[in-house]
């Protein structure tokens, strides 16, 4: 049985810093039986200096001493109980701040009030006292077998304390730690009897929390082994301040080793203690090969060396930070081959307020050296070009509102010396004519905002000369984004304003000339289009009496004949009308193409019908032949079918009796052709390039033998050329014949879809003719010749007619009628007095849609027969549009289809009688 001689009741630990201004040490962790000894809480010791915790023990006094102090220094503590023990220094490795590890155990402890004092303690078992010391007390045989703890232990780790300890003692030890504390333990049996360590130990709650054991083993008198005594006293808030320290180490070391500037620690005799890896980048020179050597030594370049060792020594000298810049040649392979550098060299303080080194920390300003550089270049360069510029550039800080620079450029354009509107910025707004100072604001340059950024105004100089200037502004901006600095040029633009002016004043007198003679082209074009119906009307009336006579029978043949030649001529007097105006559209470029897929065959075909009469009366052999390849093609029909008209009629016109003629299409690579060639006069070869200009003929004399006014071919080629493709014409000479040929390409083939149908021929015997015999048809026209031939061409086929020449008539008459006794066509002409055929079928259509009444049949029949004549008409609400003179087999087929629209087809069939 032991007593209580040696044994220790309590245990403190303190982590200590010392800082860097040379004041005492402070605690800044407290753990341990704080409150027992010291009476009071561990936190309120945080801050404290340590001389107020323990007396006489101060950690510089150790600072030389490797890891923990060699022998144990007795100390009292000065406060709470005033317990006498001995104290152990460890020192901690940290990078801002010396830190120490103090430890304090009790040897002797003073009574405080409420307990007896230490002598009246005396002779009680050692297990009474242990049982009240705040720690893991422990006594064991030497080789471990019978051990015994205090009650701290069965408290702190939970186990119960009829358990086997010694078994009990390696369970509750973290099992990475068993290995080393087995090592310690008989490393310890075989040193000496002093046994230290640190381990991890699982508690009651399941934790493993740090300890720091020590025990000593006691020996007889005799000097054998007794028994170990010792003490594990809990540490893991001091290893939590352990690896925090440890992790800002890492963290610094890191930081330090990868910044991009060169750090290095110099000793008192400008050797290096330390290097990071930055400077090997920068000079070739690995750290290791700086370690205890000095710069020059170490083989760094001469100006690097020789400009830190002069600022380390005034740095050693004058104890205050020192500044040096040096230029060096990079190592091989790097960029760029010249590096600047700009140095802090910091001289560091011990406790004792000595220098003991210097740290210096070199920066790489080579980017920035080369900005600045290329900055001040760029700057020269502007003020060389601003002040040889004919421009005045000028510059003003934004906040402070000062005009900062105007190029002398100033001068020429205002008239005042530069020195003046620095002096005084109005004088800029004062020389701006009054009607245009609401541009500016004042002073001039005060407006930073990015709208209007430029400006035009005039500017009255001293000797009253007026200048055009143009003001462009912009704004500099830092790199928050913020407006810093607004900048100008002002340019001036008299010259230009002056050409502008006149420019516009020659602008305005070419939209008055061309106002002029558009309106002088429209009057022609509405001259044109009143001659075009003036001619048409009487041809209307011909043509219509010439089919009356041919209808009442028992004609000769001298009578047939004329009949046949009044049919022939009013049709030739037609199409010269037509191809007259139709110039006169394409001249103007108001013709537009309706282009659409047809076949070719009949297109050509309609063509070719219309002068079948004419050349069997000259008895010219016709021969047509189609290529079966070409189907379908895209085109405008109409304006493809005159252009054929006009080359046939050509042929017809220039081939004499029993002469030949062909007609043919076919494929020519990638494009197709319809070719007419006759065996007729032909042509000198000398007129060919000029065979298609307007009003040109091959025999322009007097005595010629054909009529017509030269328009033909070259209506002929402009409509050809409309489509893409072209018109040539070839003859080998006077009394060879001549041929001519339209070359389409072959973007206007198509598929074989049936998209839309093709056209119809010009007069067919329709077989459904009889079944207009009964309807009722409502004629509307001014012209008493053309209103009676209408009705006869109606009642021949068994049309019940109502006829007026006066829309108003026929619309009081339309409106009137049941709706079972509503006619069932309607054909209108479109010029006539008081209102014209639009106006009135207008009104009609309105009519219907207000009634609700069925929509009826309406049919344009006018001598206004161009295609934007029939797109108005169409508009107007006519059904079909059909020009004159009037083609009685047209007419009749006309009204059959628009009686009978069976459908969509049916409709374009109608209107394709209606066009011919």
């Amino acid at each position: 049985m032991l007593t209580d001689a040696g044994v220790a009741l309590g245990e403190l630990h303190f982590v200590v810093l010392e800082p860097d201004d040379g004041a005492a040490p402070w605690v800044a962790s407290a753990a341990g039986a704080v409150d027992e000894l010291l009476g009071m809480p561990p936190g309120d010791l945080i801050g404290r200096p340590l001389a107020d915790v323990i007396e006489d023990v101060d950690p510089r006094d150790h600072r030389d001493e490797p890891g923990a102090s060699g022998e144990p220094l007795v100390a009292r503590l000065c406060a709470g109980t005033r317990a006498q023990g001995f104290v152990r220094l460890q020192r901690l490795h940290t990078v801002a701040h010396e830190a120490w590890l103090v430890s304090f155990h009790t040897l002797q402890p003073r009574p405080v009030k409420g307990q007896q004092s230490l002598p009246a303690l005396a002779g009680l078992p050692f297990a009474g006292l242990a049982h009240a010391v705040p720690a893991l007390l422990f006594a064991c045989s030497p080789d471990g077998s019978a051990v015994y703890v205090n009650q701290q232990w069965f408290e702190y780790t939970g186990l119960a304390p009829a358990g086997p300890i010694a078994e009990q003692w390696v369970d509750l030890v973290h099992p990475h730690d068993r290995r080393v504390l087995a090592q310690h333990w008989h490393r310890a049996q075989s040193a000496g009897g002093v046994f230290e360590a640190e381990f991890r130990l699982r508690d009651a709650q399941g934790r493993y929390r740090w300890h720091l054991c020590r025990a000593r083993l006691l020996s007889r008198a005799d000097g054998s082994p007794m028994l170990w005594a010792g003490i594990a006293t809990e540490i893991e808030h001091q290893k939590l301040i352990e690896d925090a320290l440890d992790r800002r180490e890492r963290e610094f070391r890191t930081l330090v080793e990868n910044a991009p500037d060169i750090i290095t620690r110099l000793d008192l005799q400008l050797r290096h203690v330390y290097a990071n890896r930055a400077i090997e980048s920068a000079f070739g020179v690995p750290p290791a090969a700086l370690i205890g050597r000095t710069s020059a030594e170490a083989g760094l370049p001469v100006q690097v060396a020789q400009a830190w060792r002069a600022a380390a020594l005034a740095a050693l000298a004058q104890g205050e930070e020192q500044e040096c810049q040096f230029t060096v040649q990079r190592p091989p392979g790097a960029e760029p081959r010249q590096g600047h550098y700009i140095c802090r060299l910091i001289p560091e303080l011990d406790r004792h307020g000595e220098i003991e080194s210097v740290l210096c920390i070199a920066y790489d300003i080579t980017q920035r050296r080369h900005a600045v550089s290329a900055l001040e270049e760029s700057e020269q360069r502007f003020r060389q070009f601003a002040e040889s510029s004919e421009d005045v550039f000028w510059l003003a800080d934004v906040d402070g509102g000062e005009l900062l620079y105007v190029s002398p450029a100033f001068e020429r354009l205002w008239g005042l010396p530069v020195q003046a509107v620095r002096q005084r910025p109005q004088c800029w707004t004062d020389a701006v004519v009054p009607a245009d100072r609401h541009h500016l604001r004042e002073p001039f340059f005060a407006d930073a905002a990015q709208h209007d950024a430029v400006r035009e105004y005039r500017i009255r100089r001293p000797d009253g000369d007026i200048r055009w200037i143009r003001d462009r502004r912009f704004l500099l901006r830092d790199q928050a984004g913020r407006p810093v600095r607004i900048g100008g040029i002002a340019e001036d633009i008299t010259e230009r304003k002056h050409r502008e002016i006149e420019r516009e004043e020659l602008l305005e007198r070419e939209r008055s000339a061309r106002a002029e003679a558009e309106a002088l082209a429209s009057a022609k074009d509405e001259f044109l289009a009143v001659v075009s119906h003036e001619l048409r009307s009487p041809l209307n009336a011909i043509r219509g009496w010439a089919h009356v006579l041919r209808q009442t029978g028992g004609l000769s043949e001298a009578q047939t004949k004329a009949l046949d030649a009044i049919d022939r001529n009013t049709q030739a007097q037609a199409r010269m009308v037509d191809d007259l105006l139709d110039t006169q559209r394409l001249l103007r470029s108001k013709v537009q193409l309706e282009s659409r897929s047809v076949a070719l065959a009949p297109v050509v075909e309609q063509a070719v019908d219309t002068f079948r009469p004419a050349v069997q009366a000259k008895g010219i052999s016709l021969e047509v032949h189609h290529d079966p390849s070409l189907e379908r093609v895209s085109v405008d029909v109409e304006r493809l079918r005159q252009a054929l008209v006009n080359l046939i009629s050509n042929a017809v016109k220039f081939t004499p009796e029993g002469g030949h003629i062909h007609i043919g299409t076919r494929r020519a690579g990638a494009a197709f052709e319809i070719e007419v060639r006759d065996s007729g006069i032909g042509i000198d070869p000398s007129l060919l390039p000029t065979i298609f200009d307007r009003f040109r003929q091959a025999d322009a004399s007097s005595t010629r033998r054909q009529g017509g006014l030269g328009l033909g071919l070259t209506l002929a080629r402009q409509l050809v050329e409309l489509h893409g493709g072209r018109l040539h014409a070839r003859s080998e000479g006077r009394g060879r014949g001549a041929a001519f040929v339209i070359e389409l390409p072959s973007s206007r083939l198509v598929g074989v879809e049936r998209d839309a149908p093709s056209p119809a021929p010009a007069s067919p015997a329709h077989p459904q003719r009889h079944l207009l015999a009964g309807k009722q048809a409502v004629i509307v026209e001014d012209d008493p010749d053309g209103r009676e031939i209408l009705q006869f061409i109606l009642r021949e086929h068994g049309v019940q007619v109502c006829a007026f020449d006066r829309s108003l008539s026929a619309y009081s008459y339309l409106s009137e009628q049941a709706p079972q006794g509503r006619p069932d066509v309607l054909i209108s002409d479109i010029a006539m007095p008081d209102e014209d055929g639009y106006g009135f079928l207008r009104r009609w259509r309105a009519q219907e849609a207000r009634q609700g009444w069925r929509r009826l049949p309406a049919l344009a029949l006018t001598a206004f027969s161009s295609a934007q004549d029939r797109a108005r008409a169409m508009r107007a609400g006519f059904d079909a549009h059909l020009g004159k003179p009037i083609d009685s087999h047209a007419l009749v087929d006309a009204l059959v289809h628009l009686l009978q629209p069976a459908s969509a087809g049916e409709k374009r069939r109608a209107e394709t009688f209606c066009r011919n």
